[in-house]
């Protein structure tokens, strides 16, 4: 995926308004009245939600006290709009490839023009840039981080959580997506989806397949879709395998890193030692330390923190022999991972 593709793909996802500036000027010019216009400054609350459905459709809607509007469009297809004021217009939206940028414009009955642009910005806040006439307003966004569980590779109310209330329930909008929910709850409370059977205009809610409650898709409160409610399932990735000096085994672990590769690399307190665990591996190697008691640069006794820098450094607090350790990992380019003993400082 080109860099400016995955800036277009980060547009996806639940968007929640910041601030803005000039956006009555901008209604105005567009030929919005003033009540309405009036309404759209009271409102204190605002949510946008962009997402795709199987056909490559992009869907945005826009939930907010004021009025919520949703359409959805193919890139570069020109399709009707229906703006918040119930104004309908011609709009086409294209994705600009060099810059990452979707670009919507629209036309009204009377031939004005209206040119809006967005973007993600290196601090992941969508700006939308608006320009009608003369006129420029612009507008922010906050990406709205849902913790919620998300099933891959299972089927529909497959386990999911270690609450075995809890399952897997597919998404209307996008197949290979699907949450994990709690399940049992009171199936008339459920409404069904909006005529698409794809996106939900109630905020907070989720168009999914549930076939135990309805043959038609239906929202579902994301709130019965949290961590909290759901827990993940937790598996045993390192250890397990009671104390002990073994490959497999550890005594008292402190501290845990794992770098860009998904190496884990482990401070076993009560083994006086640093051991490297590759991705998937049931047994780990040690780095850093042997058995026994000393001072020299081999030794590390009751250690209890490791860190790495930027450069890849890995830091250890050696404890008992009041010192910090610093030591270089390298990869050795024909054979298995190697490591070496660059320098070494003593804090005092």
């Amino acid at each position: 995926m080109t860099s400016a593709a995955s800036a277009i793909e980060k547009l996806k996802g639940t968007w929640d308004y910041v601030d803005g500036e000039n956006f009555d000027e901008y209604l105005k010019e567009m030929g919005i009245s003033w009540a309405i216009r009036q309404a759209a400054k009271a409102v204190k609350k605002e949510k946008m939600i962009i997402s795709v459905n199987d056909n490559g459709r992009w869907i945005l809607k826009s939930e907010s006290t004021f009025k919520n509007t949703v359409y959805e469009f193919t890139p570069g297809i020109e399709f009707n709009e229906t703006r918040a004021d119930g104004e309908e217009v011609k709009s086409i939206i294209t994705f600009d490839n060099n810059t990452g940028r979707w670009i919507h414009e629209a036309t009204d009955k009377q031939g004005r023009k209206v040119h809006i642009e967005r973007y993600v910005d290196d601090k992941d806040q969508q700006q939308v840039e608006l320009t009608c006439g003369n006129v420029k307003a612009h507008r922010r966004f906050s990406v709205i981080q849902v913790d919620t569980q998300i099933c891959q590779n299972a089927s529909l109310y497959d386990q999911c959580s270690s609450n075995i209330a809890c399952g897997c329930l597919q998404s209307a909008h996008t197949r290979n997506d699907s949450i994990c929910s709690y399940l049992y709850v009171t199936c008339s409370e459920l409404n069904a989806c909006a005529a698409d059977n794809q996106t939900c205009l109630e905020p907070e809610h989720e168009c999914v397949t549930h076939s135990r409650c309805h043959n038609v898709p239906l929202c579902y409160l994301m709130n019965m879709a949290t961590e909290t409610v759901c827990p993940p399932i937790l598996t045993t990735t390192i250890g397990g395998n009671e104390q002990g000096p073994a490959k497999n085994q550890l005594i008292a672990p402190q501290s845990v890193v794992v770098d860009d590769s998904g190496t884990v690399y482990v401070l076993d307190y009560g083994n006086d030692r640093v051991t490297r665990w590759s991705e998937g591996s049931t047994s780990g190697n040690s780095i850093l330390g042997r058995p026994g008691w000393g001072d020299d640069t081999s030794y590390i006794s009751r250690a209890n923190d490791l860190v790495f820098d930027r450069h890849g450094n890995l830091y250890v607090v050696d404890n008992m022999n009041v010192r910090i350790l610093k030591f270089t990992i390298t990869n050795s380019a024909c054979s298995a991972v190697s490591t070496s003993i660059k320098s070494y400082i003593t804090v005092t």
